[in-house]
C-alpha cells in the first residue's frame, strides 16, 4: 500500500485532483475501524453466519464503514487539495507536506482512535442486541446504565436507569454508543418498564441517533441528522459516481476454504443474489477447486457488472427455472452482448445453474443449443443440484459433453 507521502506527492503533482477519492485512504481507514468492530462483536463477526447464510447485521456494518471510510477520505483529500496554495502561490512540496501532516495527523491519528473506541463499542452492543432479541420472552425489558463515575456525560446521567421493553422506540433512538467515547450500556431485565420515558429528544446529539443492532449503521448516514462527513461528501456532485466505483475495491472475505480452492465475497456482493451466489460458488469450488470470487455489486449509467471472477475470469450465472432449455441458453449468452455485463470483457464464462431441473429428457437439447452458442466465451460451468461440470470452449464437442453431463451432473 502507498505511503501517505506518496499519495501526497501524487496530489502534488496534479495526479490526483479535488473530488476524486483514495482507494488506499479508504482501505486503510476501513481496515482500522473493522478491527474495532470486530474486536467488540466478537468471534462471530462474519458476513456469513454459522449456518452459512448471509448475516445482514454484520453484512451491513462492514458496508457503514466503508462508506463512513469514504465519506471521511472526500472531506480530508478536499482539505489535502485546499492545502496547496498559499492565495495564488502554489506552495513547495515542502510546504505543503508540512501543512498536511497536521491534517494526517487529526484525521489518520486523533479522530480515526475515537472512531475505533465507537466502532468497537458499537458492535459490542449490536451483538447484544441480538442476544437481547433471543432472550426477550424471559426478559422483555431493556435497562439504562451509565459508568456511574465522574466522567458521565450530564445529558447521558438523564438516561441512567431508564427501562422500557425491549421493542420499545425509545430504543430505536437511544441505543448506546450515544456519542463519541460513550462508555454507557443496556442491561435485560425482568424490572418493569416505566410508566412514563422522560423526554429524551435533546439528550442524544442527532448524529448518534439509532440502534446499530437494529439499523447496523455504527456511524449514522443520515444526510441532514447523521455523521458530518455523509454530508460533506454529498456535497461534491460527483460523490455517488465516485462511491459507487469505489466498491471496486471493497474489502473481500474468505467464507469457505480448502486445500484446493476458496471462495471469497465482497461486502458489496448483490443484496439479493448473495445466498443463491455464493451457494453456486460453494459447489464449484468443493468440486473443482480454484478462487471463485463473488464481485461487488456496481451499476453505473444502468449497467451492472459481472457476478463472479474465477480463476481471474470474469462471469455471470443465470438460472433455469424448468421452463424452455433452449430460449434459457439462448437468453443467457445475451449477457455477452455489448452494453450487458459480460460485454465488453474479452475473457468471460457463464455459470448455468439448473437447479436440479437439468434431466435425460432436456439435457441433449440443452446442449445442441450450446453448440451455437459456446464460442462466445472462454469456459461455462453448469450446475445441477450439488453436482457442477466445467467445459471449455475451446475443443468443445457436444457428444463427449452429452456424456459428460450423463456421467456426472445425471
Amino acid at each position: 500500500m502507498k505511503t501517505f507521502e506518496t499519495l501526497m506527492k501524487e496530489v502534488y503533482d496534479g495526479k490526483r485532483k479535488a473530488g476524486e477519492l483514495s482507494e488506499e485512504h479508504i482501505l486503510a481507514t476501513y481496515e482500522k475501524l473493522n478491527q474495532g468492530a470486530k474486536s467488540g462483536y466478537g468471534k462471530y463477526y462474519s458476513i456469513v453466519n454459522s449456518e452459512g447464510t448471509p448475516n445482514h447485521t454484520v453484512i451491513n456494518m462492514k458496508q457503514n464503514l466503508y462508506k463512513f471510510s469514504a465519506a471521511k477520505d472526500s472531506d480530508m483529500m478536499e482539505k489535502i487539495n485546499h492545502a496547496l496554495y498559499d492565495g495564488d502561490r502554489l506552495k513547495s512540496f515542502d510546504e505543503f507536506m508540512a501543512d498536511v501532516n497536521k491534517l494526517n495527523i487529526l484525521y489518520n491519528r486523533n479522530w480515526l482512535s475515537t472512531e475505533y473506541r465507537t466502532a468497537r463499542q458499537a458492535a459490542q452492543t449490536a451483538a447484544q442486541w441480538e442476544a437481547f432479541q433471543k432472550n426477550k420472552e424471559l426478559f422483555p425489558n431493556l435497562k439504562y446504565m451509565t459508568q456511574q463515575d465522574n466522567d458521565v456525560r450530564l445529558e447521558h446521567e438523564a438516561l441512567d436507569g431508564v427501562i422500557a421493553p425491549i421493542d420499545s422506540s425509545f430504543w430505536a433512538e437511544n441505543y448506546p454508543p450515544n456519542g463519541w467515547n460513550c462508555r454507557c450500556y443496556v442491561v435485560q431485565t425482568a424490572e418493569p418498564a416505566w410508566n412514563k420515558i422522560p423526554d429524551t429528544s435533546k439528550v442524544v446529539k442527532p448524529e448518534f441517533k439509532g440502534n446499530t443492532g437494529i439499523s447496523g449503521q455504527i456511524f449514522n448516514e443520515d444526510s441532514e441528522t447523521g455523521q458530518p462527513f455523509f454530508a460533506l461528501a454529498k456535497s461534491n456532485p460527483n460523490w455517488e459516481k465516485l462511491f459507487e466505483l469505489s466498491k471496486l475495491y471493497a474489502p473481500y472475505e474468505d467464507v469457505k476454504t480448502s486445500k484446493d480452492g476458496v471462495v471469497k465475497v465482497s461486502i458489496y456482493a448483490h443484496e439479493v443474489d448473495k445466498k443463491k451466489n455464493l451457494n453456486y460458488a460453494k459447489v464449484v469450488v468443493g468440486n473443482h477447486g480454484g478462487v471463485f470470487e463473488i464481485l461487488p455489486h456496481v451499476e453505473i449509467n444502468g449497467k451492472k457488472n459481472p457476478e463472479y471472477r474465477y480463476n481471474g475470469v470474469v462471469g455471470d450465472r443465470t438460472q433455469f427455472n424448468g421452463s424452455n432449455i433452449k430460449a434459457f441458453i439462448t437468453t443467457s449468452f445475451q449477457k455477452c452482448k455489448e452494453g450487458n455485463q459480460l460485454g465488453a470483457f474479452e475473457n468471460r464464462f457463464l455459470a448455468l445453474d439448473f437447479q436440479g431441473k437439468l434431466n435425460l429428457n432436456n439435457y441433449e437439447d440443452m446442449v445442441a443449443q450450446l453448440n451455437s452458442k459456446i464460442q462466445k466465451v472462454d469456459f461455462i460451468i453448469l450446475r445441477n443440484g450439488n453436482k457442477s461440470l466445467i467445459d471449455k470452449s475451446k475443443g468443445f464437442n457436444q457428444y463427449k459433453l452429452l456424456d459428460k453431463i450423463k456421467r456426472e451432473l445425471l
